[in-house]
């Protein structure tokens, strides 16, 4: 009896030990083939370091993503092939317009363009909906950790100067130079101190990515205003930043008309409009703020830093003379000098603005494209829902993405694209490449 009752606990102990290596097989599998991918998202699309060899490590994720695409016998969407023949023929025709700037070969941002496309698509079709809960699990603790850190930076501000030779070793240089740091969790921004940068390069980009993980978070929780949602509001008006709070409050009326029934929306939608031009607008970082970009829409300034040198417009202007330029050259400039930019100011122009890229790089197919995207994310994410929900939506992805340059971000690409990467090895116009 002894004998039997040692062999049954020999038994047990191997059943548990070789379910204790399973299980870290598992993890180790899950790791390489999976959260691998969350951190391709979190160092290309959300952090704000400064590494060597980026260009060739982004090629190196992107080779390393396509492997697992393959081995788990994953699609393309045609939608790539259309997108990537467009992009070919864009740079064609602008390459022989651009012939008497001396240029003779493609750039390499061409390829990148290939690159950043296919890769959030495969990154989308590996992880599909479980990309919107870890995003949403990882990032909500780096931004509750961003409020204490915020609140000692605003009560002892020479402190976050002092550390800044300690944590300043994965900072872009200029923003270093300035006394800003970044420290893999937490941005000090020296050129925005006073307001939160969050774990992203500035107070926009975290605005950005707030607005972002509450669509997503809405999304999850079918429009629960739980702990994570206050948490990112909250962060959000720690940024002050304009188009964040703006359109953070139409996040809220989506929030409300989610919850009402019969003609509440009707009501709704007027009394918010009237509560935000009484009480919100006249607030120095949003009526006048945007009162100030317009005002000063020619308005063009110099910026060097080292041997870098450009020509400079704000967010709105930069739009402006995008537009004005893209009747002119409607298929977009692709990667090429912008002539509608040159023969305006005599050289090439810059400014943050997601929408005046997009028409000097795709021009209007591409522009039309991109705003047709993001409608169509917000309906397949929120079709359970009415057409004003998925409207206010689509119109809180525009206008965060206004006062960023954002078209290549993952993050971006990945939402875009998600309505065809969700559907893979499922629907027919899907094809091998």
């Amino acid at each position: 009896m002894n004998k039997s009752y040692s062999l049954n606990n020999r038994q047990i102990d191997y059943q548990v030990s070789f379910s204790q290596k399973i299980t870290i097989v598992t993890r180790i599998q899950k790791f390489f083939t999976n959260d691998i991918l969350y951190w391709f998202i979190f160092f290309f699309a959300i952090t704000p370091m400064v590494f060597p060899y980026e260009d060739q490590l982004i090629v190196g994720a992107f080779v390393y993503t396509l492997i697992i695409f393959i081995m788990k016998k994953k699609r393309f969407n045609r939608v790539l092939i259309f997108l990537s023949i467009l992009w070919v023929i864009i740079n064609v025709a602008a390459f022989y317009r651009s012939i008497s700037f001396n240029i003779t070969t493609f750039p390499y941002a061409f390829y990148m363009q290939f690159i950043r496309l296919f890769l959030a698509y495969m990154i989308m079709s590996l992880l599909g909906n479980e990309f919107f809960y870890t995003l949403d699990k990882w990032l909500y603790k780096l931004s509750i950790l961003s409020l204490p850190l915020f609140i000692l930076e605003i009560i002892y501000r020479p402190l976050f100067f002092r550390i800044a030779p300690y944590l300043n070793f994965a900072t872009g240089e200029e923003q270093r130079l300035a006394g800003g740091w970044y420290g893999g969790f937490y941005t000090f921004n020296a050129w925005a101190a006073g307001r939160n940068s969050g774990f992203m390069w500035e107070p926009g980009g975290f605005a950005f990515i707030l607005i972002f993980l509450i669509i997503f978070r809405f999304y999850q929780n079918s429009f629960k205003f739980d702990k994570h949602i206050i948490v990112y509001f909250i962060c959000l008006a720690t940024t002050l930043s304009t188009a964040g709070i703006l359109v953070g409050f139409i996040l809220l009326l989506t929030y409300l008309i989610s919850k009402s029934k019969y003609g509440l929306p009707i009501l709704i939608i007027p009394l918010s409009i009237y509560i935000f031009i009484s009480y919100i607008w006249g607030l120095e970082f949003m009526g006048p703020k945007i009162m100030s970009y317009i005002n000063s829409i020619t308005r063009t300034w110099e910026w060097s830093f080292g041997s870098e040198y450009t020509l400079r417009l704000n967010r709105v202007g930069i739009f402006y003379y995008a537009l004005q330029q893209s009747f002119k050259y409607p298929l977009g400039h692709g990667v090429f000098p912008v002539l509608g930019f040159i023969e305006e100011f005599g050289e090439n122009v810059s400014g943050p603005n997601t929408y005046a890229r997009l028409l000097v790089k795709w021009g209007w197919i591409g522009f039309i494209l991109f705003i047709t995207g993001i409608f169509n994310t917000a309906k397949k994410m929120f079709r359970n829902y009415n057409n004003i929900i998925q409207i206010l939506i689509a119109m809180s992805i525009i206008l965060i993405l206004f006062s960023n340059t954002l078209d290549n971000n993952l993050i971006v690409l990945g939402f875009l694209l998600y309505p065809f990467a969700d559907i893979n090895n499922v629907n027919k116009s899907t094809i091998n490449i």
